[in-house]
């Protein structure tokens, strides 16, 4: 496929074409979600000191799809400490307030 979004690699594998600065950059979502993890990151430090983080992800999510949320923090430099469903984050939530 030649779209520029959601176009797939020779890997099968989704992607993104971004035109940044003149270049073309081919961006998976993973690479996407880890900058905004980055961000994210950035953004908190200046208020709070802590660095970790426990994410929810809903309750659908395959393994292969947990471990994509983990890499992204990887390439986010953002520590996960667990990954959570969305039922159980809601269902903690709730027992603490």
């Amino acid at each position: 496929m030649t779209n520029d979004i959601g176009a797939v690699a020779e890997n099968k594998r989704l992607f993104f074409k971004v035109e940044n600065k003149g270049e073309i950059l081919r961006l998976f979502p993973e690479q996407v979600y880890g900058a905004f993890l980055s961000k994210l990151k950035t953004f908190f430090a200046r208020h709070e000191d802590k660095t970790d983080v426990v994410i929810a992800v809903p309750p659908y999510y395959s393994a292969v799809e947990r471990q994509a949320v983990l890499d992204a923090c990887r390439i986010g430099n953002v520590n996960c400490l667990k990954l959570v469903n969305d039922n159980t984050a809601i269902a903690v939530s709730y027992g603490f307030f």
